[in-house]
């Protein structure tokens, strides 16, 4: 049985390995940027659509306020003339545009909330894109170092001629003989 098990093992690890390696992580990072512009991108549409809606509601608000007034001054005119029963009428429609006004403002209030949550959620997202952003530009720029850097050994400033050998073991027999 525990060799059944390990074979599921290597198998399991060979996939991961062939998935590795087939898998290059410099264009996973550019894909990961794209979908988090994009991601962005759509969360600036809707910022904008509350925005929309906000001035919408402000108009709808000013507006209704605005009926409110003249509702008042139909109530007091009919108030004036002792006109009870179309005064009533005139009270009913009040009382309807108030509620009504009361239902925008908290409408009003619930979407400028909404809007402050999502305008800092998108503040955050932004800054994190544009931090692994700039650390992919980082990484694209050391990717294009290291693969302009000179692999020719013989060209390193590293590498060590048979000459620098020569002179080297003759230094160390020096040594040797001196002590």
């Amino acid at each position: 049985m525990s060799i059944v098990n390990r074979l599921k093992q290597m198998v399991r690890a060979d996939a991961n390995a062939v998935l590795d390696n087939i898998e290059d992580p410099e264009s996973l990072l550019k894909q990961s940027l794209r979908d988090m512009s994009q991601s962005l991108s759509e969360q600036e549409k809707y910022l904008a659509k509350l925005e929309h809606q906000k001035t919408v509601l402000l108009k709808d608000i000013d507006q209704q306020e605005s009926s409110l007034v003249d509702i008042q001054h139909e109530l007091e005119l009919c108030l004036d003339e002792q006109n009870e029963s179309l005064a009533r009428h005139v009270v009913k429609r009040k009382l309807q545009a108030s509620r009504i006004l009361q239902q925008m403002q908290l409408r009003l209030d619930q979407l400028i909330a909404c809007q402050k949550i999502k305008q800092a959620e998108f503040a955050e997202r932004k800054m994190t894109f544009e931090a692994l952003e700039q650390q992919a530009k980082v990484v694209a720029a050391a990717a294009n170092d290291s693969s302009s850097f000179n692999h020719d050994p013989a060209q390193s400033p590293f590498s060590v001629s048979e000459e620098d050998i020569d002179i080297a073991l003759l230094k160390e027999k020096q040594m040797r003989g001196a002590s």
